[in-house]
């Protein structure tokens, strides 16, 4: 968190403001007599889960967007207390993107009523809700 400038252009500013980056990963493999070879690197891999009918179904993630997406929306949800944001400059990051967002989607006609009404939302469980539930259609 830090005085980062928002362009506006998308969700993935959010991840450069809070330092989130996709790590690489070695590849490894066993030959024959059991001695591992470096193959190379992977990008990171993050787990998510989802609850459908009443049954948890974890998800192991590669794609490098779906990566990144999923790293922010973990840091939101695990920076949100009882009280609200654990660190009140998560909130003004987010708002310092919203304002960003609408003066590019304001130049290009798109959706700017939207990013204005989450702009509004005072609440930070819900504000985080509708970010971390949309955060892939921020983006002008």
């Amino acid at each position: 968190m830090s005085e980062y400038k928002f362009k506006g252009y998308g969700w993935s500013e959010l991840a450069e403001c809070w330092g989130l980056e996709i790590k690489e990963q070695p590849f490894t493999a066993s030959t024959s007599d059991g001695e591992m070879v470096n193959l190379g690197t992977i990008p990171e891999k993050i787990e998510k889960v989802y609850q459908i009918n009443g049954t948890t179904m974890k998800v192991s993630l590669t794609d490098v967007e779906e990566v990144q997406a999923e790293k922010i929306k973990q840091f939101i949800w695990s920076n949100l207390g009882n009280g609200g944001f654990k660190h009140p400059q998560i909130r003004t990051d987010i708002l310092d993107f919203l304002k960003a967002l609408i003066i590019e989607s304001k130049e290009l006609d798109y959706n700017t009523p939207v990013y204005e009404g989450l702009l509004k939302i005072d609440d930070d469980h819900t504000l985080a809700t509708w970010i971390t539930f949309n955060l892939e259609m921020l983006w002008t």
